[in-house]
């Protein structure tokens, strides 16, 4: 039987949280940061009306209100979107017994063997992803493969409310043409060296001489 993970991971989820509670921020730009009464710190995360003006999460607060000035901000709540996480993987545990929580605002799920209750992945999915909006108002992007590397991957291919498989036949048309600074587990500093080496996309690092990274 092929393994069937999923990675739920939750769309702009701080700021997402506060929408729940708070209906006047949606539909305009909103973020959560570090210390909007002294406008300092950073974005710790935006909603997507402020991202299509440039905002990202851990920008400095002035770099953000100079590319979006209409940008509302709200002091982070982390007892409040603490709670909201345990109310997502109360949910997702209704689906599989087999739940690895890998943040506050993501978890794997083995979905092998579920096909008879719950259709197959890409139906499931969606479920999923529709119990999560209906019920809870918040949205997810969900990436389906055979183990948790890829699942992770294929989460970040598509958002907001994105499902994508990434199954290893997809690889080399998916995955390997992909900036290697975008790989899990690739930092800034590590991507920066790779380049350094010639290793520009995953491709590149996968059929690299594994000898010659130190």
């Amino acid at each position: 039987m092929q393994k069937v993970i999923f990675l739920v991971d939750m769309n702009a989820f701080f700021i997402s949280c506060e929408m729940t509670r708070n209906g006047s921020l949606i539909g305009t730009p909103a973020a959560v940061a570090g210390d909007p009464k002294k406008r300092s710190g950073i974005i710790l995360a935006a909603n997507y009306e402020a991202r299509s003006s440039g905002v990202k999460t851990t920008m400095v607060l002035h770099e953000a209100l100079k590319l979006c000035p209409k940008l509302i901000l709200v002091s982070p709540d982390h007892h409040f979107y603490g709670q909201k996480s345990e109310e997502v993987m109360d949910l997702l545990s209704n689906y599989t017994p087999v739940l690895e929580q890998n943040s506050i605002d993501e978890a794997w799920l083995d979905m092998t063997g579920c096909e008879g209750l719950f259709g197959n992945p890409l139906k499931a999915a969606k479920a999923i992803m529709d119990e999560i909006e209906d019920r809870l108002g918040l949205w997810c992007s969900i990436g389906i493969a055979e183990n948790k590397f890829l699942a992770k991957m294929a989460a970040e291919m598509k958002k907001p409310l994105g499902i994508t498989e990434l199954w290893e036949d997809d690889i080399p048309g998916k995955l390997w043409p992909l900036p290697v600074k975008e790989m899990y587990g690739v930092a800034a500093k590590t991507a920066e060296k790779l380049n350094r080496m010639g290793i520009k996309t995953i491709r590149d690092l996968a059929q690299f001489d594994a000898n010659l990274i130190v």
